[in-house]
């Protein structure tokens, strides 16, 4: 009789082991680029039409192109 140890499969464990490092791989390559996008910038200066508190459509406008400024690099 044949041992249960001597007639174990070496190629399913080969391939679970080369699913999981391609997995890995993948991991590290998504978490990399993201890593490597821009920064938001940060533009601390308030709007003259902020700082007078208007209500009018244009200024509004105008404070919603500011805000969203460097935005579609971004992936929003």
């Amino acid at each position: 009789m044949a041992s249960p140890i001597g007639n174990k499969k070496v190629g399913p464990t080969i391939a679970i082991l080369l699913i999981v490092l391609v997995l890995i791989i993948a991991a590290l390559y998504i978490f990399a680029a993201r890593m490597n996008q821009p920064a938001i910038p940060t533009d601390n200066s308030v709007p003259a039409a902020a700082a007078a508190n208007t209500n009018d459509v244009s200024s509004l406008s105008n404070d919603l192109n500011a805000s969203t400024n460097g935005l579609d690099n971004q992936n929003f």
